[in-house]
């Protein structure tokens, strides 16, 4: 019996020949052979993410930010990602199975597991368990996906050993990161949606593979951001469906219109809904104040348990205390006693966290402040002047009327400091014009004066004529302390100028003084907030880190990332060198393939084509653009990344491998399991020699400098001692 789903025929149109895609309805058959054989492959991948997976006993990378994710579900304190929920959820509930109720393990780097009485304080070893088994599920994903690809059993097999010994895929599947769930869905939602293919169209088969590939692809949204790159692969892949459809004469446009409507209607709502569903759960759950809780909007805070605006006094005075905050990012306008590495005035900088030191006194800009302003109530009007007095530090905030910032340092931008003393009264670079904007209010009321919360406006200093603004740029640890700078510019973004009164003390303040009255939140005024406030921070995510990458490092296998070095044991995120150039060549022979035969196309030529050539094609037109999909992003953002970034590209490349090899098999036997048998053995004996960096075995360095290869490798042996 033929090893394939379906023929590709090559049939007589009224102008040229057609391809019409005449299915046998019938399901690839696994023999019980071929199944045990499998089952073996399987295995032998749950063996080798399990080995040795409570090594190390201390907290791993971004076992890390999972870990804290996780504490933050256990005790139900409100915590924020660049990821959608689903990952950490899911993690959190396998912990709470095994009765991690109460968090017990403050999570920081290289934190133990276990207490120095032996007591397991986090239940790490079932984390990691459910991320091995995950990893190992792709073994059979990849079989069942080439499967359905027209692929043969031994080349299928051979691609599921491809990802059995992956280094980067093992090692990332013996930790609980979000990467190994994440790929299984991957691998899922690919291998649901290539069998709807070898199947009948609106069969009960059909519709169910549809289904699974549309519940698949939520979880792949809901797990990671990126997944969104699988979703448009997967409405890439449908588009090619409808394009073949259309050329092909008989299928009747109503069944077109039918698989359209359906396909898109189901990719559409069952992610988004299963999306939502993860945060739904994620705000029910996350009810008190945490970690987030300073980048949420005032009515989200007041929403939490434990906020700090149970009474903030409505009208703002001269003479009232405050903490001001950025209204698109949320962040604190802050000082503290410390000058800019220039040699300027003392550091000004807007910040995440609650402070004393964000605090500041408004006094009437163009007169003596006195203790008048405590006795009196004075409103401030739009264009009312006012000046900033740091409390903390006792100076004032002033634009600098000749220093550039210190990172964004154009000519049009101004550095914001802080300067004075308590005896000092200001100058014209103190003084502030509040520039209310009324579309951006809460209130009617709100827009005529300043009112705490309600009231959003601008900060315009008259004498450099400029406005105060937050930034995204994150000034140095040793003087900024990671926080963003704020600048006076002439011409700013309009939202990026805004700001907002949180919190608002005056003398003459008492019970009856009108507090501000917030707006309930529904769940779906959350649900927007918050994924605004993800891929808010998904934008800002560039910062500077040692391991850190780019594109061009992952595709050759030039970095990897150290995950944890103790008494000559080192594990290291590194790829089989092997895999990674495999994957790149068949990249490459794809692409030149079809350059060519777009080079050669005549439209007045009779096609002509076989079907082992039209298989490569056809499947392998769909991991192509799996690869360059989940690929292109990365190098068109200048972001922070790094090689695990790669690893949805990298399967869909061994997808794209086990088409290519099937290929070669299919024109010339022989040389095509020569091929494969000896690139599986290189595969083997690169994964072998490299398994110190997986297992954390022990090794030492002049091993380990007989396996760099290549002078572009980043020189990891540095971790291992002499002997």
């Amino acid at each position: 019996m033929s090893e394939e789903n379906a023929e590709f025929i090559g049939e007589k149109g009224p102008q040229r020949r057609y391809v019409s895609e005449q299915h046998s309805f019938r399901l690839t058959q696994i023999s019980t052979s071929q199944k045990i054989q499998l089952l073996i492959l399987t295995i032998l991948a749950l063996i080798t993410r399990e080995w040795k997976i409570d090594e190390p006993s201390t907290v791993v990378f971004d076992e890390l930010v999972v870990g804290n994710s996780v504490n933050s579900y256990i005790s139900h304190k409100i915590t924020s990602d660049i990821n959608p929920p689903a990952g950490k959820i899911i993690y959190a509930w396998i912990a709470s199975l095994f009765n991690y109720t109460i968090p017990k393990l403050g999570f920081r780097p290289n934190a133990s597991y276990v207490n120095a009485d032996g007591n397991l304080l986090f239940p790490y070893t079932l984390l990691r368990t459910f991320s091995a088994v995950c990893g190992s599920s792709l073994v059979i994903f990849m079989y069942k996906t080439l499967r359905s690809s027209g692929v043969r059993h031994s080349i299928a097999l051979f691609g599921g050993f491809l990802v059995l010994f992956e280094n980067s895929i093992v090692v990332q599947s013996r930790f609980f990161f979000l990467d190994a769930p994440f790929l299984a869905a991957i691998a899922f939602a690919i291998s649901s949606i290539k069998s709807g293919d070898s199947m009948r169209t609106f069969s009960r088969k059909w519709l169910a593979c549809l289904f699974l590939s549309a519940i698949s692809l939520g979880y792949t949204i809901s797990l990671k951001t990126s997944g969104f790159f699988v979703l448009v692969w997967a409405f890439a892949v449908t588009i090619k469906q409808i394009w073949y459809m259309i050329g092909d004469l008989k299928v009747k446009k109503c069944s077109i219109w039918r698989f359209t409507v359906l396909k898109f209607m189901l990719y559409l709502v069952i992610p988004a809904s299963i999306y939502i569903y993860f945060f739904f759960v994620h705000i029910n759950l996350l009810t008190e104040r945490g970690p987030a809780y300073e980048e949420l909007s005032p009515e989200y805070q007041r929403s939490l348990i434990n906020n700090h605006l149970e009474h903030v006094y409505k009208d703002v005075f001269y003479g009232s205390s405050i903490t001001l905050r950025h209204y698109t990012t949320g962040n604190y306008l802050h000082s503290y006693d410390a000058k800019y590495k220039n040699g300027h005035q003392q550091v000004t900088l807007v910040e995440q966290f609650e402070d004393p030191l964000n605090r500041w006194f408004l006094e009437e800009a163009g007169t003596n402040p006195s203790t008048d302003l405590l006795e009196r109530n004075i409103s401030i009007p739009s264009w009312g002047r006012v000046r900033l007095y740091h409390n903390g530090t006792e100076k004032h905030l002033r634009v600098d009327p000749d220093a550039k910032p210190p990172l964004s340092e154009q000519d049009y931008n101004r550095e914001v400091t802080a300067l004075g003393n308590n005896t000092w009264l200001g100058d014209d670079y103190t003084d502030l014009e509040v520039r209310i904007a009324p579309d951006y209010c809460k209130t009617n009321a709100s827009k005529g004066r300043v009112q705490a919360i309600d009231t959003v406006f601008q900060l315009y200093s008259h004498r450099k004529g400029c406005f105060l603004l937050g930034t995204s740029k994150k000034l140095p640890e040793a003087w900024g302390h990671g926080q963003s700078e704020v600048l006076c510019i002439e011409s700013p973004k309009f939202e990026r100028s805004l700001w907002y009164i949180d919190s608002n003390e005056h003398p003459l303040f008492d019970e009856t003084t009108p507090t501000v009255e917030f707006k309930k939140l529904s769940f779906w005024d959350k649900f927007v907030e918050l994924n605004k406030l993800l891929f808010r921070t998904l934008a800002s995510n560039k910062f500077d880190h040692p391991f850190m990458s780019k594109p061009k490092d992952w595709v050759m296998l030039n970095s990897g990332i150290p995950y944890y070095s103790e008494d000559n044991k080192f594990v290291y995120l590194f790829g089989n060198v092997i895999t990674y150039h495999l994957v790149v060549l068949c990249v490459f022979c794809y692409a030149l393939w079809q350059i060519c035969r777009l080079i050669l196309w005549n439209p007045h030529k009779e096609l002509r084509f076989s079907e082992r050539t039209y298989k490569y094609e056809f499947h392998g037109l769909d991991y192509f653009l799996g690869y360059v999909i989940n690929l292109i992003p990365y190098v068109l953002l200048d972001q922070t990344f790094f090689l695990f970034c790669y690893l949805p590209a990298l399967y869909f490349g061994i997808l794209l491998v086990g088409q290519t090899f099937e290929l070669i098999v299919s024109k010339r036997p022989s040389i095509g399991y020569l091929f494969t048998c000896l690139w599986a053995i290189a595969v083997f004996l690169t994964f072998v020699k490299f398994s110190p960096l997986i297992f954390g075995l022990k090794w030492n360095k002049e091993n380990c400098m007989s396996l760099l290869l290549f002078s572009t490798w980043d020189n990891f042996c540095a971790a291992y001692k002499d002997e």
